[in-house]
């Protein structure tokens, strides 16, 4: 004769392991009918990542260059790091030799090459550039390029190891009509929504896109969301490009 089984009277440790050992369809099911929870991932959520081949962590606004000098990016005679090395000279008053100790917020910076290049292009609207003024625009152009370049290379870098991480470990409790907002740079949560097997990032936005890039630009590829994770959107505090220059989205550059 089988013992009536009470879940009150069931160990908690034994809980929690039937749990992480359930799939993540099993888990989806039992949370269709869960109340739905919108996660908000502040700037800093993944600053706890560091499982990279450099035991470097994914870099906040402060710390950010000291980060990129612990990185392949900024190292060997095949960096692409001149016009930045050459800015920081010419405009921020860094000596080549003192660049490994400069620091400063990589927001702050960006924000003041953008404010600075705006300023340049309004006093030299109605009249021809002088060689000066032609070769400070060069420049600060440039450094904007070149910053592009540096920022996708070093969250690649700073990311590029298992996925596993806290967001993995938060996505074990989220019911499937939950939703996600990071106001962090790098792809983490999509890395750790995409191993769930339930989210890919076609469909996985809530949003409708027309071409996802991926190496190459690809047509977005029609699919159901069922009852997957979803609805991750990606917010980034990186300041505004003029649409005079081309705009930049780490995800043109990051592989997932």
């Amino acid at each position: 004769m089988c013992t009536a089984v009470y879940l009150d009277d069931i160990d908690d440790e034994f809980l929690g392991f039937a749990w992480l050992n359930l799939t993540p369809k099993s888990r989806a099911r039992i949370l269709a009918n869960a109340p739905k929870t919108f996660w908000l991932f502040g700037a800093g959520a993944s600053h706890h990542y560091a499982l990279n081949a450099f035991s470097v962590p994914v870099p906040l606004a402060n710390g950010f260059f000291k980060t990129f000098h612990r990185l392949p990016t900024s190292q060997g005679f095949d960096a692409h790091i001149g016009p930045f090395i050459s800015f920081l000279e010419h405009y921020r008053g860094i000596s080549p030799e003192k660049a490994g100790e400069w620091d400063a917020n990589i927001e702050d910076f960006m924000t003041s090459v953008e404010r600075e290049l705006e300023e340049l292009r309004e006093s030299t609207t109605g009249h021809d550039r002088t060689a000066q003024e032609f070769l400070r625009a060069f420049s600060y152009a440039t450094v904007f390029n070149n910053m592009t370049f540096i920022f996708a290379s070093v969250l690649n870098e700073a990311q590029n190891g298992p996925s596993m991480s806290l967001y993995r470990a938060i996505l074990e409790f989220c019911g499937p009509n939950d939703s996600f907002a990071t106001f962090n740079w790098d792809t983490l949560l999509d890395r750790s929504l995409m191993d769930t097997g339930g989210w890919n990032p076609n469909s996985g936005y809530g949003l409708n896109f027309r071409a996802v890039f991926d190496g190459a630009w690809k047509d977005s590829m029609e699919g159901e969301v069922g009852s997957r994770l979803r609805t991750a959107i990606i917010l980034l505090t990186f300041p505004p490009v003029s649409s005079r220059r081309r705009s930049f989205h780490p995800s043109q550059a990051m592989s997932l």
